[in-house]
Order: C-alpha cells, then sequence, then structure tokens
C-alpha cells in the first residue's frame, strides 16, 4: 500500500474508534491481523460508490503516487473521516 506500519496502525484506530472497521488476531498467526468492515462500513463503502464515479477508481489505480502524495491523500482522508465524525454529533 505505500503506508508505513505506524501510520496504517493509526488509520485502523480511527476507523475502529468510529466503528468502521473491527480487527481480530488470525488464528494459527497470533501476529496477524485480519481487518473487516463492520455494517456501519459496508454502509459507507455503499454510500461512497454512489458518491465517487466508477471511473475515477480506476484513474487512481493508474496514477504512480509518490510517497509524498500518499501522505497528501492520508491527510485528506484525515480531513473527510473527521467531518463525518463531527457530522454524527
Amino acid at each position: 500500500m505505500g503506508l508505513h506500519t505506524d501510520c496504517l496502525c493509526r488509520y485502523l484506530q480511527r476507523m475502529e474508534k468510529l466503528g468502521i472497521v473491527v480487527r481480530k488476531r488470525g488464528k494459527k498467526d497470533k501476529c496477524q491481523q485480519i481487518v473487516s468492515l463492520t455494517a456501519k462500513g459496508k454502509a459507507m463503502e455503499e454510500q461512497a460508490y454512489t458518491i465517487i464515479p466508477a471511473g475515477m477508481g480506476k484513474e487512481l489505480k493508474a496514477c504512480p503516487f509518490q510517497l509524498d502524495d500518499y501522505a497528501k491523500f492520508a491527510s485528506e482522508l484525515d480531513t473527510i473521516i473527521e467531518t463525518l465524525k463531527n457530522k454524527e454529533k
């Protein structure tokens, strides 16, 4: 994914606190973490598909991101998460 482990853990923790994902330890390998969407996360995923044009995902995949681009993108995701969090209040 191009993210450092600590960054990824922070994003997962935030999403977990918001009730978007759950994490479970692997059965065979306790170091492994299985991340799954909750019902709320699945609903948000469905909503995203109606908001984000289908072609945009293909264009993002084709775009060669640099590390700085990921940091900017992650920052924008933080803003989106905070906005959604504030709308729930």
